[in-house]
């Protein structure tokens, strides 16, 4: 049995509902997802120079003698793996893969995909919204990972009419991270060492309740700035939130577009996004007019919107930004 809390006490339990078809909002907020997630300059691998083997045999200008830093080495895949080739086209889903252990049975990723290091020395298929069709049956796969914000791309069904499997991972709650780590090791005969996963997550998200304010803080997730969009109630960041000691001002559903005035209306006591502090004082300096006590944080971009093993390191994070802005619950 897992180690509860797997949802938080005060988390809302998430009623499984259809998944919308896509919509031009729906696809901009996964763009804008997966963008929090680029690597840094958002460079891809292959921009910033190709193989780790390449890199390493090749030292900058002016540092001759000096040792290369090497991408580490991909670890080996464990003994009676029933998928011998994966590909994943989500960081979340990379993430969960590494965790479980599948090592070189990970043959490709997208250009997001950057944690753990070792994933670096994998060709990349491109963009995880778009990604290359030709590259990717190149890497001959026996089975791509995707979320179920994906599910609508084409590309996908071309993969199925090449007898490839496609895995569809839930991505819309914090449950949702669980979910997915369980389907992935029940797929990879990797059940043991989900449980493991599964237990440690929930076991550091239950920690924070132990720290959370003494009234929950009114806070605002920003996930775009061109335009406003936010994270609204019944998201995977609207639980992480409620699981760190804040409480969403957005009380539509979903990811919503606001503008500056609606922005102003809610009146958060907290803004959290990505991105230099210094940066974001400049980009909401209409919010710290009109609302001067508002708290400006920043999440790190890495972590703030991937729904795999860091989620409690996001949580967390999201708690440091709290607790700035209120005091601590007095012990039971």
């Amino acid at each position: 049995m897992r180690t509860p809390p797997r949802r938080h006490a005060r988390t809302r339990p998430a009623p499984r509902r259809p998944h919308p078809a896509a919509t031009p909002a729906l696809l901009l907020l996964l763009g804008l997802l997966l963008a929090a997630c680029t690597q840094r300059a958002g460079e891809s691998h292959e921009e910033r120079g190709g193989t780790a083997a390449a890199t390493a045999e090749v030292p900058p200008s002016g540092t001759e003698g000096v040792a290369p830093i090497r991408t580490p080495e991909v670890p080996a895949a464990p003994d009676g793996l029933p998928v011998a080739r994966i590909v994943s086209l989500l960081p979340s889903a990379t993430e969960m893969l590494a965790a479980l252990g599948v090592g070189e049975a990970l043959v490709g990723r997208t250009m997001h995909c950057d944690d753990p290091a070792w994933v670096l020395a994998l060709p990349s298929v491109g963009s995880g919204l778009t990604p290359d069709l030709e590259r990717l049956l190149s890497l001959r796969p026996d089975l791509v990972v995707a979320g179920r914000m994906q599910a609508g791309q084409p590309v996908l069904q071309r993969l199925r009419d090449h007898g490839v499997e496609v895995m569809v991972l839930p991505d819309e709650r914090l449950e949702d991270v669980f979910a997915g780590i369980d389907a992935l090791g029940e797929r990879l005969g990797l059940q043991t060492r989900a449980e493991e996963i599964g237990q440690g997550i929930g076991a550091s998200i239950g920690l924070l309740t132990l720290r959370q304010p003494a009234e929950p803080v009114r806070t605002l997730i920003v996930v775009g700035t061109d335009p406003i969009f936010a994270a609204g109630r019944d998201t995977f960041l609207d639980d992480l939130l409620q699981a760190a000691g804040g409480v969403n001002v957005v009380e539509r559903t979903g990811w919503v577009r606001l503008d500056q005035e609606a922005v102003i209306g809610l009146r958060p006591a907290l803004l959290l996004s990505t991105g230099e502090e210094s940066r974001l004082r400049e980009q909401w300096a209409f919010l710290r007019r009109a609302v001067p006590a508002v708290g400006l944080c920043s999440v790190p971009e890495d972590i703030a919107a991937r729904q795999g093993p860091r989620v409690a390191e996001a949580a967390a994070a999201y708690q440091r930004c709290i607790l700035r802005h209120a005091p601590v619950a007095p012990p039971e």
